[in-house]
């Protein structure tokens, strides 16, 4: 089972994603009237991260397979802080676009990453808590985002939540670069025979034998 502090640093990495996403549902509209942008020039720009993000995840699936999944984490962490950055700067159509699609390949990269770290270290009889607590993570990031994005508009300026956001996702990625561990291949092969080994003596155990311990 993953460590509380392994877990939480991952559960922080995907909060900071989902937070990002929900800040820029409030914000994207206010600096896009501001640039005096056609409606149809805003649905591109909100769709354009999803279409990014799922175009990304199966190559970032590879890469996962490759390379340490905690460092392609924290590399997607930074490079999500800095698109915000880029995307607050941005002034004209075509680098709103571009900021808009290294967000949704970085989110691609940080969630694919994080969950594949989970998926290795958890063991099978803890998988669904852990990753309901992953999944509610995400969710707790999108429902507080616009509720902050709005409130910093308003108070400040629509670009205000989106240099938070690019500030807390890289206090995320010093958080996972401290707290998670991706496992090595000889820990996972060791964390599966370990639990090959408890499945098969449960297996072989007759369940009367087992009752009868139990009474024991």
């Amino acid at each position: 089972m993953l460590w509380f502090k392994e877990e939480f640093a991952i559960l922080a990495a995907r909060f900071m994603i989902m937070l990002g996403v929900g800040v820029l549902m409030t914000s994207i509209p206010v600096i896009m009237l501001d640039m005096k942008c056609s409606p149809s020039e805003l649905g591109t720009v909100l769709a354009i991260f999803g279409f990014a993000m799922t175009f990304m995840q199966p190559f970032v699936g590879k890469l996962n397979d490759r390379y340490d999944k905690e460092t392609l984490a924290i590399i997607g962490l930074i490079g999500f802080s800095l698109s915000l950055f880029t995307f607050a700067w941005s002034a004209s159509i075509s680098q709103l676009l571009i900021a808009r699609v290294v967000q949704g390949a970085t989110a691609a990269l940080v969630a694919t990453s994080t969950i594949t770290i989970v998926a290795e270290v958890t063991p099978s009889q803890s998988m669904g808590a852990v990753l309901g607590r992953q999944g509610s993570s995400m969710s707790a990031g999108l429902a507080f985002g616009p509720l902050i994005g709005g409130i910093m508009t308003d108070a400040i300026s629509a670009r205000a939540p989106i240099y938070l956001c690019a500030a807390l996702a890289v206090l995320a990625a010093i958080v996972l670069r401290l707290k998670a561990r991706s496992p090595k291949r000889d820990d996972i092969e060791e964390l599966n025979e370990l639990e090959f080994d408890f499945n098969e003596e449960m297996v072989a155990t007759p369940k009367h034998a087992r009752h009868q311990g139990g009474e024991l």
